[in-house]
């Protein structure tokens, strides 16, 4: 066989080429799924730390600032069963 060279089959190349397409872009697809994902869990984490770093406590408006529990007097001033 001197002198006779096989080429390569060009229907290989035609069927794989679709598939490595769609594979790339896929993969391409997820990469970004995931980068978003962790971004979105950094963004998460650094709002929830600044969230607890916040101090809650406010001055009264006028006067003198009373302990107790607000939210007893409401209980008491707002009618059950009739929704607000």
């Amino acid at each position: 066989m001197t002198g006779v060279r096989r080429r390569f089959p060009s229907w290989i190349i035609k069927a794989a080429s679709p598939v490595l397409i769609a594979l790339a872009g896929f993969l391409a697809f997820k990469l970004t799924e995931f980068v978003r994902w962790e971004r979105l869990r950094q963004d998460l984490k650094a709002l929830a730390t600044e969230a607890n770093a916040r101090v809650y406590n406010r001055p009264a408006l006028r006067g003198k600032a009373l302990e107790s529990n607000a939210w007893e007097e409401y209980g008491a001033a707002i009618p059950r069963g009739n929704p607000i």
